[in-house]
């Protein structure tokens, strides 16, 4: 009977997961070929914030667990750029042109994250310079939102009258679509706590890898069920666009609010192979086509990554 709860709270929150990204899917790919936008920078910029790994990483930080507050956004990213992406290139190979300008961003905010927490703290001033950086990547994305190749001719005045009629519907969607992965992840959440409730893990375990795993599993699904659709530019985009959402501004705003303070195990391991995994899916995503072997390689990097973590906690 111990475990029929947490199995019950997990089985609601993959149910709503699915279909709150299934959703929005349908509905990013909707207003890409209406509004002639690029299907990858319109996801980027719709599924890119993660207010659940931000809101745990104040609730950890309030509590002074610092290193458990940096691992969620370390451990989040390592896994969306190796596991979740690699069982998408692994099972629903694809071919995706990544702007130069959003693989800058997705590099740049993996360096600017790495260059503080190689300090062992996050200071205000510092968070304030992530959460600026992210702004002004953000602003950046905003102008190429309609600059993409494959991008008609500007728009009719049908078509803006279109887009105009819709607009609240679409941010409707996209809100009501968040929100049930929200509710999804947090009941996942909560049933992976009840399950480890007896177990004694390190921060660096619980922040890296439970807290992170649990929390961006929404996001892990928003990159593999659009590659399985035939989309796969919002996973892309995803990708991109919540890596540098969670090491620039969901960072800043953790130690904005409580400057952190990190163990030995972030700056000789957890930076390091951040680092890694980034670099490795960037080369990824920059193949003429992105398939099995890079999948594989890309897994293979997370299990490495998990022993570990494992075995350094």
């Amino acid at each position: 009977m111990t475990w029929f709860g947490p199995v019950i709270l997990g089985g609601i929150g993959i149910a709503l997961l699915i279909a709150g990204v299934e959703r929005l899917v349908k509905t990013v790919r909707h207003r890409a070929a209406v509004a002639g936008a690029s299907a990858l920078v319109l996801g980027l910029l719709a599924t890119s914030v993660d207010l659940e790994s931000t809101a745990a990483g104040i609730a950890s930080a309030a509590r002074g667990l610092g290193t458990v507050a940096a691992g969620v956004s370390i451990g989040s990213v390592v896994f969306l750029v190796t596991a979740a992406l690699g069982v998408a290139c692994l099972l629903f190979p694809f071919s995706v042109k990544v702007p130069r300008y959003f693989l800058g961003v997705f590099v740049l905010s993996a360096v600017a994250a790495s260059a503080v927490l190689l300090g062992g703290a996050v200071t205000r001033l510092e968070a304030l310079l992530l959460m600026a950086l992210f702004a002004g990547m953000v602003t950046g994305g905003v102008r190429r939102l309609r600059t993409g190749p494959s991008s008609p001719p500007p728009t009719t005045s049908g078509r803006v009258a279109t887009l105009a009629r819709t607009r609240l519907r679409f941010l409707a969607t996209i809100g009501a679509s968040l929100g049930a992965m929200g509710v999804g992840a947090e009941l996942l959440a909560s049933a992976a706590q009840k399950a480890l409730a007896a177990t004694h893990l390190s921060q660096t375990i619980v922040g890296a890898i439970v807290v992170a795993v649990a929390l961006s599993l929404e996001e892990g699904l928003i990159e593999v069920l659009p590659a399985w659709r035939g989309t796969p530019e919002i996973a892309v985009g995803n990708v991109l666009g919540t890596t540098a959402f969670l090491l620039t501004e969901s960072l800043g705003v953790v130690a904005l609010a409580f400057p952190i303070h990190v163990q030995p195990q972030v700056t000789t391991f957890q930076v390091p192979a951040l680092l890694g995994a980034v670099a490795l899916a960037t080369w990824a995503l920059t193949r003429p086509a992105t398939g099995r072997r890079e999948g594989a390689l890309l897994i293979s990097y997370y299990v490495v990554y998990l022993a570990g973590s494992l075995f350094l906690r």
